[in-house]
């Protein structure tokens, strides 16, 4: 081969490297990021996913992504590099999203995420271990998340049931399954 065969067949190689690697770009800083999901209570409180409504203000608070899982696989909370998964409910207050996981594919817990960090903490613990559960079977769903007045103290209202397994869910929404927990940040 001459010299010119070897120039168009490194220009052709170096096209298909750049275009595969502005593609690859291209894929994962392109993806669709939602802004600051806000869950407006409704008068009873409840926190759900068909009640999100996305604010312009409340978008420069957090951003994260909520993914649909693969196949049988539940919905899981991304922010920065942190992933959560089996995301059962989330609320948005304050530049933090306080969730709750389940115990199916995970770890069952309510934690807080700060949105600027992407730091997390479980701030409630699971109680039960039953059955093939091994972090625990216990159930959390956050019906709401209230910031206290002049403090860094947070009232979260949550439903709990100690094993998944034994749960009604059609009155899982009961007040006899109702608890109450105090989260305060250190200043």
């Amino acid at each position: 081969m001459n010299k010119e065969k070897y120039s168009i067949l490194r220009l052709v190689i170096f096209g298909v490297i750049a275009f595969l690697a502005a593609f690859t770009a291209g894929y994962y800083f392109g993806k669709e990021r939602k802004s600051a999901v806000v869950i407006q209570s409704s008068p009873e409180g409840v926190a759900s996913f068909e009640s999100t409504k996305v604010s312009e203000a409340d978008s420069k608070a957090c951003n994260f992504r909520i993914e649909p899982g693969n196949n049988n696989e539940p919905k899981s909370l991304n922010i920065d590099k942190l992933k959560l998964v089996d995301i059962d409910s989330y609320i948005v207050i304050d530049k933090k999203i306080f969730y709750s996981t389940g115990p199916v594919y995970g770890k069952p817990e309510i934690g807080v995420i700060d949105c600027i960090s992407a730091q997390h903490k479980t701030i409630v613990f699971p109680e039960h271990t039953e059955g093939s559960y091994a972090y625990g079977s216990d159930y959390f769903r956050i019906k709401k998340v209230i910031k206290e007045i002049g403090s860094h103290s947070y009232v979260i209202e949550y439903y709990y049931g100690a094993d998944i397994a034994k749960i009604d869910f059609k009155n899982f929404e009961a007040a006899a399954n109702l608890k109450t927990f105090k989260y305060s940040e250190k200043q």
